[in-house]
């Protein structure tokens, strides 16, 4: 069928019928064939354009999604691992207390990481970064200047055995300070760096390279009266000699609570009374 092979000089269906008819083409049922066939044909390659025009997108929206989401983390934070990442502590749609954002524990003794995004760098070990320790009110409150509190706490088995109260130099207010605070210098090592391992703490999303330092700290001194809020910083010097902070965003740090929050309150609360309807209903059956 020679029709097979000229159809593709007609370039609409109106040229195809007028084709058709000039070479006199065959019964009613053959040219109307030919005329589904070439309808057919125009379908599939609208469709391979569409499939080929959505494949693209979506390449280009992955792509996209990658990139951003390694932008979205931040260049310092601090993380627990194995603990919940707080958005609301209160549970009062307000993002206004010191637990309210950021990753919490209420375990005595834990992992405190704190992440630097940032090349391989062969000077690191040059640079000098701050790890702040404050201590509140189980309820958030900071404390009032007076007898700093008797607190057992250690920080890779050496006791904090001094206090300063306010806040650390240049460390913008954010619901913490002025209280009582422990600043631990420390620097970043070679061992230290983790090709892709630095993520967004917030929501585990993103991947991108850097530096991540342990501690290990022990609280089971510090009682249930008190909490502790962390913050990551490191000082720098800016061309104009002024000295600058950067710091982890409150939204990034962490904190130890030894009161749960209320939502794992209601949890807990709703599997106690879970456990007391079963053993209730299974006492009535003997």
């Amino acid at each position: 069928m020679n029709f097979l092979c000229n159809y593709n000089y007609c370039n609409n269906l109106s040229k195809l019928k007028k084709y058709l008819k000039k070479r006199n083409f065959g019964t009613e049922s053959a040219y109307y064939s030919c005329i589904g066939f070439f309808i057919r044909q125009n379908e599939l390659k609208k469709t391979m354009r569409r499939n080929k025009i959505l494949i693209l997108t979506l390449a280009i929206l992955v792509q996209t999604f990658l990139v951003s989401s390694a932008w979205a983390i931040p260049v310092l934070q601090l993380n627990i691992p194995g603990a919940t990442y707080v958005s609301d502590f209160n549970g009062d749609g307000l993002l206004d207390g010191p637990f309210d954002e950021g990753v919490s524990t209420n375990s005595s003794n834990f992992t405190l990481q704190a992440l630097y995004k940032h090349a391989l760098d062969s000077q690191i070990g040059n640079k000098e970064f701050y790890l702040s320790c404050a201590l509140l009110s189980v309820d958030g409150q900071p404390l009032i200047n007076g007898t700093a509190p008797l607190v057992n706490i250690s920080i890779n088995g050496t006791p904090i055995n001094s206090w300063e109260y306010g806040k650390p130099e240049l460390l913008g207010p954010h619901g913490v300070f002025d209280t009582y605070y422990y600043q631990l210098p420390f620097r970043f090592v070679p061992a230290d760096y983790s090709a892709g391992g630095i993520f967004n703490v917030a929501d585990l999303t993103g991947s991108a390279d850097g530096y991540i330092h342990n501690f290990s700290l022990d609280v089971s001194g510090l009682g249930h009266n008190y909490a502790m809020v962390f913050d990551l910083y490191t000082y720098e010097t800016g061309n104009n000699g002024q000295q600058n902070i950067d710091f982890a965003p409150f939204s990034h740090n962490a904190s130890h609570n030894p009161t749960p929050e209320p939502a794992s309150l209601t949890l807990l609360g709703l599997g106690l009374l879970g456990i007391w309807g079963f053993g209730k209903k299974k006492n009535k059956n003997f």
